[in-house]
């Protein structure tokens, strides 16, 4: 914007170089017709560093004016006009307003004053041809609710002070997790956590834990077909593999309800594979043997060998093979 000129009137040139400072008191807002539509005292005004009379004003920003401002006037202690600024076309309507610094420099002859609107603007100004335009621009791309017509893409930020995106949040929330997604282990409380899963051979959908789907999915020594998965399961009560369920949409978990866990050898043993119940080879001596002969008042002949009795021990133990243990929650970080 090109200089603005303030025009002083008759009244404020007599008083202008000696009384300015002191004498100012008030200022006026005038609409398109040259009318006073809010009058107030000035907040303050002094000298800046470069000498130029300064005078702050302050505009309530809960008032709320629908006329058009044409001028900011500034008038004297005994009501004189100093000075009528032209300003932008604004309306201060509710929540426009605030603060306004408006500097005054005499040169030229005596009777102009320049208002260097080249070197300096004031608040409603920088509102009207700045910062108005730029919230507009910025409301069409994001509403403060959101609008799914109304979305925009986010670069990587590189710098620290740039935006970052979804993909990089999720990244930044993924590298600080306390567990990793599939992480798996066993904790003693009465349920899941939100975002863990019970690992008793439930079916899931895909589509609500797409990030440990993904994991399951490199995990192809553990994967199976869901006829494979039921087959173990079925055969053994437990199963140490995922399944892909119906081949699209869902997916299972391990069925480690009733498992102990014992690590791999090395050797023949590979992570999920099953190892059925057994007890060490052992054995238990029990002989009964007894002689043969005739018995009486008297002893007749030799006794007669008679072959020992092989028997078996009365049953004992219940219907499992276990050692002593701690019920636990078979879990795996889902989300």
């Amino acid at each position: 914007m090109d200089g603005l000129i303030a025009v002083p009137h008759e009244e404020g040139l007599s008083i202008l170089k000696n009384e300015l400072f002191e004498r100012i008191q008030k200022f006026e807002l005038i609409d398109s017709n040259n009318n006073v539509y809010y009058s107030h005292s000035i907040h303050s005004s002094y000298f800046d560093n470069d000498g130029v009379l300064t005078i702050t004003l302050i505009i309530p920003k809960e008032n709320h004016f629908t006329v058009w401002n044409k001028a900011v006037r500034i008038k004297s202690d005994n009501n004189l006009i100093i000075a009528d600024i032209q300003t932008p076309a604004i309306q201060f309507v509710r929540g426009v307003g605030g603060t306004q610094e408006i500097k005054l420099a005499v040169s030229g002859e005596a009777g102009v004053i320049n208002f260097k609107a080249d070197e300096y603007i004031t608040d409603s100004e920088l509102n009207d041809l700045y910062i108005s335009p730029i919230n507009e621009k910025l409301s069409q791309k994001a509403l403060l609710g959101g609008s799914a017509s109304q979305l925009f893409k986010v670069k990587d930020a590189v710098d620290t002070n740039e935006a970052v995106n979804k993909g990089q949040m999720e990244n930044a929330i993924e590298a600080k997790r306390s567990f990793p997604i599939g992480f798996q282990y066993t904790q003693i409380k009465s349920a899941p956590a939100e975002n863990e899963l019970l690992q008793i051979g439930g079916v899931f959908l895909r589509a609500d834990y797409p990030l440990l789907w993904t994991y399951i999915e490199t995990q192809t020594s553990l994967l199976k077909t869901e006829v494979d998965w039921q087959t173990e399961n079925l055969a053994n009560q437990m199963c140490g593999y995922f399944s892909k369920g119906d081949g699209s949409t869902t997916f299972r978990l391990m069925n480690l309800k009733d498992a102990f866990f014992r690590a791999v050898d090395g050797v023949n043993r590979k992570a999920g594979s099953f190892q059925t119940d057994e007890i060490i080879s052992h054995k238990h001596s029990h002989t009964t043997g007894h002689g043969g002969g005739n018995w009486g008042t008297a002893y007749y002949g030799a006794p007669t060998a008679i072959a020992d009795d092989a028997q078996n021990t009365g049953l004992t133990g219940g219907a499992e093979t276990r050692p002593k243990n701690i019920a636990t929650l078979p879990l795996i970080i889902a989300k």
